[in-house]
This record gives structure tokens, C-alpha cells and sequence, in this order.
């Protein structure tokens, strides 16, 4: 898929923070990270326990409109994707989220015009598109309304068109813990969204094609952390795995260093580390992460750069 080149950086603070947590989606995608429990000073919410297995030879069970429960149930996390710039063009961040009741229709929701809590990500999806989703027959099943968008939205190019199904089909499989087609259904019109013909069940395009080549999970966005240790964790397909990471204060480094990851080429791979941030003066600060050092990155384009903003109390 080619991109628009966009340049990203993130700089304000969102209220509510995310988990620092997420499910794991079998197969050979990139894998989320695991044991990245925010240290004793770091605000968060629960971290998920259902977590599966990276490579797991029996997947999750899927979740369906029965098994997630209902609006009275405890929230769950769930990774829902989004759209963020990067020096290769838009690609897809991942957010981790609570939500309650059939959870595969409820991250559905948030891409489908809901709002991202990090401010660097948006939505492709215009909202009021989708009806229903469910599992079964080994697919997701997605009914969209009956003629919802068949067309692209006015600017929307081929493109971002192709990215915005990938964004859905990436936080369906996510949610569902397994690599499903995603089969798009409405009750009447053309098989086509957004102008994109989806008569056959979708498959996830190629991680490194779609997703940013680095994705923080911890610190979340608007997280507070006592001063002390905080906790980074995230996954990336970095420059012989080698993660760059700085902390800013009002655009200037206060502290920077790096961090290794699981591995690298081929997909993103796990990351994580502990920042003395012990000499820092309560206040906010912005976390970034970088795949590469400046002039270096994916594909000759420039390092890719995720960041979190948060608060040292």
C-alpha cells in the first residue's frame, strides 16, 4: 500500500490514560507485549488476564455477542487501532481500551468514528457505518448499514481507503485473539466501502505494510507516575532492535537512552525498559520512542516516532 508522507509528533496531554496491557492476536503478526506491568508509582488502569500466547497452536476463543457480556459486565481491554503520520505515511497505532458489554462491537464502534485518547491519532472511519459484528464459521462477519459509504468520503483517496479497512479488520482480530477474515455483509447495494471492493472475507495486510514501526504501550497517554522508575514498554521494528527513546520538557531532553527489542526485520517485536526519572521536577513531560536515530528508520524514510505525554507528581 503506498502512503502519503506526513510528518508526526505528539506534544499535549490527553485526561484519561490507557492500559498498559493488551491481548494478544495469534499468528504471525506482531506480538503485544507482555509482562509490561507499570512499576508501584504509575497510575494506570487493571491490566487484562486473559492474555494469550504470541504464537499459541490453539488460539483464544473468539469472542461473540454472547461470551463478551453484557453493559453491566466489567470492563475489559481491548486493542482498538488508529491512524497516526509517520515520515512512510499514515499507519496504524495501536490503543489499548476499556470497554463493556460484546467488545468486538464496542472497539468496532470506537474506529468507526469514535475518538482516540492520544491526540496524534485520529480515525479513517466517518461514523454511522457499521450495524453489527460476530463471530462464526471462522470469520468476523461485519453488517454495515445498507448504504453506508459505499463510496469514499469526499478526499478520501484509494489509499487511505485500503487503510481504513485495515484499521477494523486489525482491532477485530485483536479483540478476537486470532487472525480471522473479516467478512464485510450489508443488506442491500454494491459489495464495496469506501469504494473498495470487500466481496470476499478481508485478511490482514502485512504488519510492516500497515503499522507503524513503532508503537509505546507504557506510558500511556496522560498517565502520572510518583517520582522513582517508570515502566516503558511497547513493541518495534527498530534498527538492529535497538529503540531510541528521550524524554521532553516544553520540546527540550531532559533524559534519553535506548532500549532493546525481542528482535527486528522481519515484524515489530516486544520492547521494554525502567527510566530513572527520579531527577525530573514534578510536571509533564512527553515520552517518545523512536525505530532509529535521526536520518535513519524504516525504508530510508526517517525514523517513525510514538509518544505519550505524562504527568511526574
Amino acid at each position: 500500500m503506498n502512503a502519503l508522507l506526513l510528518p508526526r509528533r505528539a506534544t499535549t496531554l490527553a485526561l484519561a490514560a490507557t492500559l498498559a496491557l493488551g491481548l494478544t492476536a495469534c499468528g504471525t503478526d506482531e506480538p503485544e507485549p507482555t509482562g509490561s506491568t507499570p512499576h508501584a508509582g504509575a497510575t494506570t488502569t487493571p491490566a487484562p488476564t486473559d492474555e494469550a500466547p504470541e504464537d499459541a497452536a490453539t488460539p483464544s476463543t473468539p469472542s461473540t455477542g454472547d461470551d463478551a457480556g453484557n453493559t453491566s459486565a466489567a470492563p475489559r481491554a481491548v486493542a482498538v487501532y488508529f491512524v497516526g503520520s509517520t515520515p512512510a505515511g499514515p499507519r496504524l497505532f495501536r490503543e489499548f481500551r476499556n470497554v463493556t458489554g460484546d467488545a468486538l462491537t464496542e472497539a468496532a464502534r470506537l474506529v468507526d468514528g469514535g475518538g482516540a485518547l492520544d491526540p496524534d491519532y485520529r480515525t479513517l472511519w466517518p461514523g454511522m457505518a457499521l450495524d453489527s459484528v460476530a463471530t462464526g464459521d471462522g470469520t468476523i462477519t461485519v453488517t454495515l448499514k445498507a448504504d453506508a459509504f459505499t463510496q469514499a468520503p469526499d478526499g478520501m483517496e484509494t489509499d487511505e481507503a485500503e487503510l481504513a479497512i485495515q484499521q477494523l479488520v486489525h482491532t477485530l482480530q485483536a479483540v478476537a485473539g486470532d487472525r480471522l477474515p473479516v467478512r464485510f455483509e450489508r443488506p442491500s447495494g454494491p459489495a464495496t466501502l469506501f469504494g473498495v471492493d470487500v466481496s470476499e472475507p478481508v485478511t490482514a495486510a502485512d504488519p510492516l505494510d500497515v503499522l507503524a514501526g513503532v508503537n509505546l504501550t507504557t506510558p500511556a497517554q496522560g498517565a502520572s507516575t510518583a517520582r522513582g522508575t517508570l515502566a516503558v514498554a511497547g513493541v518495534a521494528n527498530a534498527d538492529e532492535a535497538t529503540v531510541q527513546w528521550r524524554i521532553e520538557a516544553d520540546g527540550e531532553v531532559v533524559l534519553n537512552g535506548s532500549a532493546t527489542a525481542e528482535g527486528w526485520m522481519d515484524k515489530l517485536y516486544p520492547f521494554e525498559t525502567s527510566v530513572d526519572v527520579s531527577s525530573l521536577e514534578p510536571g509533564q513531560y512527553v515520552f517518545v520512542a523512536a525505530n532509529g536515530e535521526t536520518g535513519e528508520g524504516e525504508e530510508g524514510f526517517g525514523p517513525t516516532e510514538d509518544s505519550k505525554a505524562f504527568t511526574v507528581r
